[in-house]
C-alpha cells in the first residue's frame, strides 16, 4: 500500500497536513458477495465490523440456497435492520453477472429469443423486489451485452485486432423473427451490373410499388457480371453520396444503421436470390399461359372434330373411316377426337404441374422479398427489445418505490461490460438509457404499443405490412394527456440510469489503436484522455446512477483496488465530484483481499485515519493494523492469544 499521505503525518498537533476534508470513507462503499463469503447475514456483518459506511449486495446465481428469493421476509428485515443499527447504507443491489443482456440474444443459436429475454427480466425482477425490502432505495445493477459486434463498427479509434476493418463480419437481423445473418467484409458476391430503367424522356420508370426499376446490363450475349465486397460498396458510397447510394440500392430512409455499405451488400445478396426466384416464376408463369392457350385450342378442335364425327355417324357415311388415325403408343386405330381428348388431358396435367411450380416460385419470391424488407441493423432489433425490457423493469421499480415508501427511488442501472458487446461503449450506454426511458414513457402512457418483438400484420387496405399493436398491461390512466406524459418522463429519468464501471471502461485500452510513430506511453496518455472525456460526457448527459470504483491495466477483466492499476480513477472521481454527482459508489477491487478493497479507495483521495505516535512507522499505521497484517498495540477478548500459547514445555512460569 502506498503511504505517501500517511508519511506526512508527524503529530496530532501538527496543522500542515495538506489534506482536503472529505466524507470519502462514507461515500465509497464495498461489494458484499453472497456465496463464497457466506449468506448476506454473515458477509454484511463482516463488512460492518471493517468500518464501511455503504455496501452493494451482489446476489448469487441459480445455485442452491442462493439468490434474492432464498431470503424470506424476516431474513430481509434482519439484513435491513442490521445495516440501519450500524448506520450503514445498503445503496445498491447487484444482479448476478451470469445474466447478461436484455435483448434476449442467444449466442449459441445466433438469434434473439424471447425465452432468454424473459429469463433475464425475471432475474432483475427478483433483484428489484429484494432491493425494495432491504434498502431505503438505490440502484439495481444489471448487465449490458446485447450482442457481440465488431470493434470497428462505429468506433474508428478502436480495433479488436490489426486488420479487423478488412475481415470483420457485417451483422443484420430480421426485425420480426430475430434471426441474425452475417456477411464478412472481405467476401465478395457475384452481382449483375444494373442501370436505371427510364422512358423516352429520360424519366425513371416506376414499378407497381412506386419504386424505381433497375435493369441488368448486357454486353453482347451475356450479362455484365461483377464481384462486389463491402469495400466495393464503400467506394461507391463515397462517389455517389448517401442519397444516390440509398436510392440505387433501395435502402429505406428509416434505416438507422451507419453501415450503409454493409446494407447494400446484404440487399444485393437478397436481390440475387430474388432475381433467381423471379426468373423461375416468370418461366413457369409463361409456360402456364402457353399451356392455357393450348388447352383452349384443343377444346375448340375437339368440339369441332366431335361435331363432324357425330354428323358422319348419323348419316352412316363411309367417310367416317377417314377420321380414324393410328394411336402413337398403342398403334390402334382411334378417332381423332379421342386422340385430341388424350392430348387435352395431358395438357391439363401439365397445366397443374406448371401452375404449382409458378405458385411455389411466387411464394419463394414473396418470402425472399419479405426477408429483405425485414432486414434491419442488428443494433435496431436489439435496442428495441432491450429498451422494452428495461422500461418494464423501470415501471416495476417505480411501483415498488411507492409501495414501500422508500426514501430514494429504486433505479435500474445497466452496467457497461465487455468491450466486444453492444452496451459497453459510453455512447451505447447513452443510447440504451435514452431508448429505455422513452419506452418506459410509452409503457405508462399508451394503452397499446408496437410489439417489441417486431411482429407485423398485413394491412389489406394499404397492401402493406405494419407493426402489430399489443395491449399494454403497464398502462395507467393517470398518465394520460400532456401532463401525464410529462410526469412519466420525470419518472423515467429517475428510475432508469446507468452504472459506469471504471475497470470495464479501462478494458477498452486493449483495443485503442496506436498511431504511426507513437510510443506506448503516448498511446496510454491519449487513452486516458479519452477515458476521462467519456466519463465527463456521461455525467453531462445525466445518465450515471451508480459507479463501480475499481482499477485495472486494461488488457483483461480484473478487480484491482482503486489506484493499483493504470485507469485514471482518481481524475474520473474528481470529474464526477466537480459535476456534483451524488450517486452510490462502490469499491469492486477485491482481487487483493477485502481489506485493500476498502482502504485503497480511501488512500486514493486521502484517508482520514493516521497514527498520533510521532514520526511515521509503517507497523503502527492505522491502515496496516486495523485493516492490514499487523496486530494492534492492545489486544483483548477473543483477539488476545491464549495464555497457554506462551509457556515453555515444562509449564514453568516465565517469571
Amino acid at each position: 500500500m502506498a503511504n505517501n499521505i500517511a508519511g506526512d503525518y508527524y503529530h496530532t498537533m501538527d496543522q500542515d497536513y495538506n489534506t482536503k476534508k472529505t466524507e470519502f470513507q462514507r461515500e465509497i462503499g464495498t461489494t458484499v458477495f453472497e456465496g463464497a463469503e457466506g449468506r448476506f447475514h454473515q458477509s454484511v456483518q463482516a463488512k460492518i465490523r471493517a468500518g464501511v459506511g455503504a455496501i452493494e449486495l451482489q446476489v448469487g446465481g441459480q445455485g442452491e440456497n442462493t439468490g434474492a428469493e432464498s431470503y424470506g421476509k424476516e431474513a430481509r428485515e434482519e439484513i435491513k435492520k442490521l445495516a440501519e443499527m450500524n448506520e450503514v447504507d445498503i445503496h445498491s443491489v447487484h444482479i448476478h453477472p451470469g445474466y447478461i443482456g436484455f435483448a434476449g440474444f442467444d449466442a449459441q443459436r445466433g438469434n434473439f429469443e424471447e425465452t432468454a429475454r424473459d429469463a433475464n427480466i425475471n432475474e432483475a425482477m427478483k433483484g428489484i423486489d429484494f432491493a425494495a425490502d432491504v434498502t431505503k432505495g438505490g440502484t439495481i445493477v444489471i448487465h449490458t451485452g446485447e450482442f457481440n459486434r465488431p470493434m470497428v463498427s462505429g468506433f474508428k479509434e478502436f480495433e479488436a485486432y490489426e486488420g479487423e476493418e478488412y475481415a470483420a463480419d457485417v451483422f443484420f437481423a430480421d426485425k420480426e423473427s430475430g434471426n441474425v445473418q452475417k456477411l464478412a467484409r472481405d467476401v465478395s458476391i457475384p452481382v449483375i451490373e444494373r442501370e436505371l430503367l427510364v422512358d423516352a424522356q429520360g424519366n425513371a420508370i416506376l414499378d407497381e410499388r412506386g419504386e424505381k426499376q433497375w435493369k441488368p446490363v448486357w454486353k453482347e450475349d451475356a450479362p455484365v457480371l461483377k464481384r462486389k465486397s463491402w469495400f466495393t460498396y464503400e467506394d461507391e458510397l463515397k462517389k455517389m453520396g448517401e442519397g444516390g447510394f440509398r436510392e440505387k440500392y433501395s435502402i429505406p430512409k428509416d434505416w438507422k444503421g451507419n453501415d450503409l455499405p454493409g446494407a447494400a451488400l446484404m440487399f444485393e445478396y437478397f436481390n440475387n436470390q430474388l432475381e433467381g426466384a423471379r426468373a423461375q416464376y416468370d418461366r413457369w408463369a409463361e409456360e402456364h399461359g402457353e399451356t392455357v392457350r393450348q388447352i383452349s385450342a384443343l377444346q375448340k378442335r375437339i368440339e369441332k372434330q366431335k361435331a363432324k364425327e357425330d354428323e358422319l355417324k348419323a348419316r352412316n357415311d363411309p367417310a367416317l373411316q377417314e377420321q380414324y388415325v393410328q394411336h402413337p403408343v398403342s398403334h390402334e386405330m382411334v378417332l381423332k377426337s379421342q386422340l385430341y381428348g388424350e392430348n387435352l388431358r395431358r395438357a391439363e396435367g401439365e397445366l397443374r404441374y406448371r401452375q404449382e411450380l409458378a405458385e411455389e416460385a411466387r411464394r419463394n419470391m414473396e418470402q425472399i422479398k419479405k426477408q429483405k424488407d425485414n432486414l434491419s441493423p442488428i443494433k435496431d432489433v436489439a435496442l428495441k427489445r432491450t429498451a422494452d425490457s428495461i422500461a418494464k423493469l423501470g415501471v416495476v421499480a417505480w411501483e415498488k418505490t411507492v409501495e414501500k415508501k422508500l426514501e430514494r427511488p429504486l433505479t435500474l442501472a445497466p452496467e457497461n461490460l465487455g468491450p466486444w458487446q453492444y452496451g459497453s461503449h459510453p455512447e451505447e450506454m447513452v443510447e440504451i438509457v435514452d431508448a429505455s426511458r422513452k419506452a418506459m414513457v410509452d409503457r405508462l402512457t399508451k394503452e397499446k404499443i408496437e410489439d417489441p418483438t417486431g411482429a407485423q400484420v398485413f394491412n389489406e387496405k394499404s397492401n402493406k405490412w405494419e407493426p402489430r399493436l399489443i395491449p399494454n398491461p403497464y398502462f395507467k390512466k393517470q398518465f394520460s394527456g400532456a401532463e401525464g406524459e410529462r410526469r412519466a418522463k420525470e419518472l423515467a429519468q429517475k428510475h432508469i440510469k446507468a452504472t459506469i464501471d471504471f475497470q470495464h471502461l479501462q478494458m477498452w485500452n486493449k483495443y485503442f489503436k496506436r498511431k504511426p510513430g507513437e510510443s506506448e506511453p503516448q498511446r496510454e496518455e491519449r487513452f486516458n484522455k479519452w477515458f476521462t472525456k467519456e466519463v465527463e460526457m456521461l455525467a453531462d448527459k445525466g445518465v450515471i446512477g451508480n459507479v463501480h470504483v475499481v482499477d485495472g491495466f486494461g488488457r483483461g477483466h480484473v478487480h484491482l483496488p482503486a489506484g493499483q492499476g493504470r485507469a485514471p480513477v482518481k481524475r474520473a472521481l474528481e470529474i464526477l465530484r466537480e459535476k456534483g454527482l451524488d450517486v452510490p459508489m462502490t469499491s469492486e477491487g477485491w482481487f487483493e483481499g477485502p481489506s485493500r478493497q476498502i482502504t485503497e479507495p480511501w488512500e486514493l483521495e486521502g484517508k482520514q485515519m493516521y497514527t498520533p505516535l510521532g514520526t511515521y512507522n509503517f507497523s503502527r499505521d492505522m491502515m496496516n493494523r486495523q485493516y492490514g497484517m499487523y496486530a494492534p498495540t492492545y489486544l483483548f477478548g477473543e483477539l488476545a492469544p491464549h495464555p497457554e500459547d506462551f509457556t515453555v514445555w515444562s509449564e514453568v512460569p516465565l517469571e
